[in-house]
């Protein structure tokens, strides 16, 4: 007997709870009004990737039995709890955080700009923050917090390709799929927005006191050799005044490589022994004359595999066998601690180049907003391998949208390994397109950002006769080579080489960055730098650091020789044993046989930690320290020690209480919470 049909459910507006293909969560007998881009397979999307009209859409039933739409349910609008990393290179102090906040205030403002614009439209939905990076369906560009997204398909949009009003109609083959009708949406707040807004005018607005460039007669040689002759500085690490002077001018530099630097991590030996057998891909390329466009056959491999061929001698004379970006879906310092652990220490200028330094405002990411963690732009550092092949390159012809700086890892014994690279200035950049173009007239895409090219002799030949010259540089072991963003580069392999890459945004290059985003949206090139964000993270990183230093300086006075002390002092006892010694010592002093500094180191302490708080066991100054060190695992610098010897003893526990909690403020950020750092054992 057959069931009779389901008759339809009259009932109130409800959200859809499914995606728009699936009808398990639909009355019977209904349907959607309409399909989202995801549902529909417009685009080659995720099928992982969730739908669009899912939890946002309200729905209700109509008399035809075909459900109508009934608006978008208000998402949560509140920013959740932020935790940033606390862990740089140096201890910012207070004119380090006004400079930069300054500096990313000037930067920030006009995007915030942009969001409050969309902010006054009287139709604003407000959605949600996801946990997934959020790009215009068009341009790809990230999108911070407003766009534009369509009612009727769900397709969403940044508010330039919005303005440039090209999208109101959907054609394909001839067929129209949608006639858009789009609509305001945020993921934040007016009134946060506006406040955030009006914070960064306020630091705009104030005046940065620039330091007169420091031009020493070896930074000025640099720079006049650079920019007549196109020769690449060769600088230390000592050097930072040259780097200062150089970088914001977009000159590629060659930093040579700190003494005792130890290369055995990057042997083939031990990445076999470490790592043999991790799968990889495999990249072949093929530059002889009858075909010089690049042709891309990638396979899986195993690390060991790909190793044998440094030490192969039947390869082909043309072919090309490298590995890029190694390890995948992971960062070097978990997948590769030891690895990871001596890169750092080749980092030269730490303070912009490395992932962990101050200056870097990709260091700022938070952790874990949303669990957006996982959407941290991935700028390395990875490891690149190319085997033994004169004829080879490393790097094929691109363009970054950050620095870039590349680590020669690995010292061949047997053989000389060296890399030779060859970069162009940003003002070169038209010139060399327009050559590319004609070199290459059949190629598709564009001849820079397809990375599917290579200059050799010839080629260059030619543009130094059309007066573009670049940069040529022999990069030999331990060397790194810094690129500017912007800057278009290739490399050339001699002998087996392990490459080391990082990008950093750096406050010279937001300008430079943020320009090239015009150009990523021209291509429709994936925008995995994020820049906007990284503003946005850099600012709130830096706003909640100063935040906590006021705090600070609410209840402690903080000396300018970095001092920290109560503002009110309690008087000063002791016990009769130290009573006699204070007697004793205050009567050397005023003879004049003790100065005070003599005092401190002499004078009879107990040790301050909370473990030791019942024993009666006297020490010297240093011997308290030792015991410090040797039985608790406490380690004080001469700050803190200077410190603990100008209180008064009753104030030595209390004083030591507060150091500890606020230790991780002077090794780490003030204030900020931090997830447990990585163990890197060797």
């Amino acid at each position: 007997m057959e069931e009779p049909p389901r008759k339809i459910q009259r009932r109130s507006v409800f959200v859809q709870s499914g995606r728009c293909r699936d009808h398990d969560w639909l009355p019977g007998g209904t349907k959607v009004p309409s399909l989202c881009v995801i549902c529909a397979g417009w685009f080659k999307y995720d099928e992982a990737e969730p739908c669009r009209f899912e939890g946002f859409r309200k729905l209700r039933h109509p008399s035809n039995g075909v459900l109508e739409e009934d608006g978008f349910s208000e998402g949560d609008t509140n920013t959740p709890s932020v935790l940033y990393p606390g862990l740089f290179e140096n201890n910012p102090q207070d004119t380090d955080i006004n400079d930069l906040q300054i500096v990313i205030a000037k930067f920030l403002q006009p995007i915030l700009e942009e969001e409050v614009e969309v902010h006054k439209n009287p139709n604003l939905v407000f959605r949600h923050l996801e946990k997934d990076l959020v790009a215009c369906d068009v341009c790809n560009t990230s999108i911070l917090f407003s766009s534009w997204f369509c009612t009727e398909c769900a397709l969403e949009i940044c508010c330039k390709c919005f303005k440039e009003g090209e999208w109101d109609v959907d054609q394909r083959d001839g067929a129209v799929y949608c006639i858009h009708e789009f609509r305001a949406c945020s993921r934040m707040g007016t009134a946060e927005l506006k406040s955030a807004l009006s914070s960064a005018e306020a630091v705009a607005a104030q005046s940065r006191k620039e330091p007169a460039p420091y031009e020493t007669s070896f930074a000025q040689k640099c720079r006049v050799e650079a920019e007549t002759y196109r020769v690449t500085p060769r600088l230390v690490r000592k050097h930072a005044e040259a780097f200062q002077l150089l970088w914001p001018l977009g000159i590629p530099i060659s930093v040579d490589p700190p003494q005792g630097i130890n290369f055995d991590p990057y042997s083939s030996t031990n990445l076999d022994i470490l790592h043999g057998t991790e799968e990889t891909f495999v990249s072949k390329c093929d530059f002889s004359p009858q075909n010089r466009i690049r042709r891309w056959k990638s396979k899986a491999m195993t690390v060991r595999r790909y190793l044998q061929t440094f030490t192969a001698t039947d390869l082909n004379e043309y072919l090309v066998v490298k590995i890029e970006e190694l390890p995948h879906r992971k960062t070097l310092a978990e997948a590769y601690p030891l690895q990871y652990m001596h890169y750092l220490k080749m980092i030269p200028f730490a303070l912009y180049a490395s992932p962990s330094g101050f200056y870097n405002l990709a260091s700022h990411y938070a952790l874990d907003q949303c669990d957006r963690s996982a959407n941290k732009p991935d700028l390395g550092p990875k490891l690149y391998l190319s085997a033994s092949n004169t004829q080879q390159c490393s790097v094929t012809l691109r363009m970054n949208m950050t620095g870039t700086m590349y680590v020669l890892a690995n010292r061949d014994q047997s053989h000389q390994n060296v890399a030779v690279w060859t970069t162009f200035r940003r003002e070169d950049v038209p010139q060399l397109r327009a050559f590319l173009s004609k070199r290459y007239p059949n190629a598709k895409g564009d001849a820079v950002h397809g990375r599917k090219h290579y200059l050799d002799h010839d080629d260059l030949r030619r543009l130094r006769e059309q007066r573009v010259i670049p940069f040529s540089t022999v990069q030999k072991p331990g060397v790194a080579i810094l690129i500017p963003a912007g800057c278009v580069y290739q490399a050339k392999a001699i002998g087996n080489i392990v490459q080391v890459a990082n990008g950093f945004v750096d406050y010279y290059s937001i300008a430079s960055t943020l320009e090239l985003i015009d150009e990523w949206r021209k291509y429709r090139l994936p925008d995995t730098v994020q820049i906007k964000w990284i503003l946005w993270y850099a600012w709130n990183s830096l706003v909640k650091m100063k935040d906590i230093k006021e705090k600070v300086s609410a209840v402690f006075d903080v000396a300018d020789e970095g001092f920290i002390r109560p503002k009110s002092r309690k008087s000063q006892t002791v016990t009769a044993r130290d009573s006699r010694a204070l007697k004793r010592h205050r009567t050397r002093i005023a003879k004049g046989k003790t100065t005070p500094d003599e005092y401190a180191k002499t004078h009879i302490y107990r040790c301050p930690h909370a473990t030791c708080s019942d024993s009666s066991r006297p020490y010297a100054s240093y011997s308290v320290f030792d015991h410090l060190k040797a039985h608790h695992g406490v380690k004080l610098d001469d700050v803190e020690r200077n410190i603990l010897l100008k209180k008064p003893l009753d104030e030595w526990s209390s004083t030591f209480d507060i150091m500890m909690s606020r230790r991780p403020l002077q090794v780490h950020l003030p204030g900020l919470l931090q997830k447990d750092p990585i163990v890197i054992s060797p």
